[in-house]
């Protein structure tokens, strides 16, 4: 594997007016070259067509209550990752790391951290029998080393499953348990489903004629009980387009909501506390792909916040409290939206969006971030370029308290807050 290149581009330091313009990108001051924004770059952005361009600076100037993040990119991995990331201290040092599923290959290979937004070689550990998909870290057994779960795929093994790799706190897994099976649909999530203290999972579930959530609560000692399973909103064609969790109905108890890729309800899974769950249908007007939750008006009940492909657009569906979604505000966004992170990125109290938008007549992606304003809506801000079209991941890469994220695709890019 690769070696980490500090620098967008190859083999040299970067220079003041490069680390400059990175943490000023986001404000529309630089081109895409690094190098400052001149006239000739005012004219190509005029011709960009709408929805990947970036906005105009005096649009950005013109709210004066709109408090804008800068980021400094810290890290570039030429090389292709996952489809997903994780963030967490995997070996034991107290600084967070990466960890990545390279495609197609069967391994997870985990990036130490070196608590500056910077990452040394990888340390890479073979998953059998198959690639791995989605993973989640979550120390499912309780000795202080974050564990891996994980999809891995058909795409090696027939027999689709999900999986926990057991950490060993140096970077590396040992064996992985099987909790659940057959048919694929690679989402999972990891919540307290029974409040016990042990983290439990979740995965969708999909065969030809039918879409399920099944639960799988963990009983302690890297052991797991039998899956529960819970009926999706929909069956037939349809698909699951993302697993969330949280606490959607302000009880305290982790809930999880299921969103298709077809103009299927939102279906919220309401936690009892016991690891089941009663379920409530919210009626969508959408063809919705990657979704997040975000507590978008403050109340404490998170909003669900998609992209919805038949429009083209952000789609925000507001909370009622209870777990019940309506439509509200909607947003245009590019041709397709691979990934969605929620965090207070400017540090005014309200959560953000960030978004991996791609753009299909350039060829190209770009991240876009929305501004909350605490009232139920969001407002695009800035777009910053990007090589990466697939993963995002969201933590606090040096121990400052302020959100930093990681992109990854084509290679890994990782950018820290640097927000006053």
């Amino acid at each position: 594997m690769a070696m980490i290149d500090t620098v967008r581009g190859a083999g040299r330091p970067p220079t003041r007016r490069h680390r400059l313009c990175l943490a000023v990108v986001l404000l529309g001051g630089c081109s895409r070259d690094g190098l400052p924004a001149t006239t000739a770059d005012a004219a190509v952005d005029a011709a960009r067509p709408p929805d990947l361009g970036r906005p105009p600076r005096d649009l950005l100037g013109a709210d004066l209550a709109l408090r804008l993040p800068t980021f400094v990119q810290t890290t570039m991995l030429l090389q292709p990752s996952g489809p997903e990331l994780a963030l967490a201290d995997f070996d034991n040092d107290g600084k967070i790391d990466i960890a990545d599923a390279p495609p197609l290959d069967g391994t997870v290979a985990v990036l130490p951290g070196f608590g500056d937004g910077t990452f040394g070689a990888p340390r890479t550990t073979v998953l059998t029998p198959g690639a791995p998909d989605e993973i989640a870290a979550a120390d499912f057994d309780g000795d202080g080393a974050p564990d891996l779960a994980t999809w891995l795929s058909e795409t090696l093994d027939p027999a689709a499953a999900v999986y926990v790799a057991w950490g060993r706190g140096d970077g590396t897994f040992g064996a992985p348990t099987n909790l659940l099976a057959g048919p694929r649909s690679p989402f999972l999530v990891v919540a307290d489903f029974n409040r016990d203290g042990l983290a439990d999972v979740a995965a969708t579930w999909k065969d030809i004629v039918s879409n399920s959530v099944q639960v799988v609560l963990n009983q302690g000692n890297r052991s797991f009980a039998p899956p529960r399973s819970f009926a999706a909103s929909f069956a037939g064609p349809s698909s699951v387009a993302a697993l969330l969790t949280g606490d959607v109905n302000g009880d305290g108890r982790p809930d999880l909501v299921l969103v298709s890729d077809g103009t299927s309800p939102l279906r919220a899974y309401l936690g009892d506390g016991a690891g089941g769950f009663s379920v409530k249908d919210s009626p969508a007007d959408a063809v919705f792909g990657t979704a997040a939750l975000a507590d978008l008006t403050g109340d404490g009940a998170p909003e669900v916040v998609a992209f919805d492909g038949a429009k083209n657009t952000f789609a925000v569906y507001l909370n009622d409290g209870s777990g019940g979604f309506a439509a509200g505000a909607s947003y245009p966004a590019g041709d397709n939206v691979t990934a969605i992170g929620v965090a207070d990125f400017n540090l005014d109290g309200n959560p953000d969006i960030l978004a991996i938008v791609w753009n299909e007549r350039l060829a190209a992606s770009d991240l876009h971030l929305f501004l909350g304003h605490g009232d139920g809506t969001i407002e695009l801000a800035a777009r910053l370029a990007t090589s990466s079209d697939g993963a995002l991941a969201i933590g606090d890469l040096n121990a400052d308290g302020k959100p930093d994220f990681v992109v990854g695709s084509a290679g890994l890019e990782a950018f820290v807050n640097t927000t006053p």
